[in-house]
């Protein structure tokens, strides 16, 4: 059954590849919500060797941890993991307005969300697939930092979405625009492409390097001294 649901979706859309949402504390908070995880890793590995398609493994806005990438790398083996951290939209918020939770959903609002930043660097540490980065990315300069952190990609949904609510033209501009801001951001520091951008020099603020440090994380750059 799962196999034919996948081949199904894969088939609908002539998919390039099937990407699967890790999101636990959406499905608690969503009224019609299914917080049922047993066996995940189980229906990944079996995904993964049905789709004949790269698999991304993702989330929703809380981010992926270094345990989850672990976990994801020695016993799936995604193409992908993109790690959706927060800064951006609030799945938990959107489901407690609509169910009706919203005193439950001030409690748990924080819970489990790494954010996009440091979550590229949690997955970075295992994982030496491709990285995407999501979550809270506004620009193509936000979109430069996550590539010098350590991601592979990046991408953005909201900027997107209202952009195309206005037209085709107004979404083109806005794409236009966000190549000019992230080719900017590689003149601005010397990077002639995406491979001198993701060795570019990185300074990280307080906050970070005391999450990092209590983690016992260091990114790429940091650990090889570039």
């Amino acid at each position: 059954m799962l196999g034919d649901w996948v081949s199904q979706a894969i088939d609908m859309i002539n998919a390039d590849a099937i990407a699967i949402h890790l999101n636990p504390a959406q499905e608690v908070f969503q009224p019609e919500g299914e917080p049922w995880f047993r066996g995940v890793i189980d229906k990944l590995r079996f995904i993964k060797k049905v789709a004949n398609r790269p698999l991304i493994v993702k989330e929703v806005g809380n981010g992926i941890s270094m345990e989850v990438a672990r976990m994801l790398a020695s016993k799936v083996g995604p193409d992908a993991i993109d790690v959706a951290g927060t800064g951006g939209t609030s799945f938990i918020r959107i489901e407690s307005i609509r169910a009706g939770t919203m005193s439950e959903a001030d409690v748990f609002n924080g819970w489990g969300g790494i954010p996009t930043a440091i979550s590229i660097c949690e997955v970075r540490s295992v994982y030496d697939g491709v990285v995407i980065a999501s979550g809270g990315v506004r620009s193509g300069l936000d979109g430069a930092k996550a590539i010098a952190i350590g991601a592979n990609a990046f991408s953005m949904s909201r900027p997107l979405l209202l952009a195309a609510l206005k037209g085709y033209d107004e979404t083109k501009r806005f794409i236009g625009r966000l190549l000019k801001e992230f080719r900017i951001a590689m003149f601005l520091t010397g990077s002639k492409n995406i491979n001198d951008l993701s060795k570019a020099p990185i300074v990280f603020g307080p906050a970070i390097i005391s999450w990092l440090s209590q983690r016992g994380i260091q990114c790429r750059h940091i650990r090889h001294g570039k």
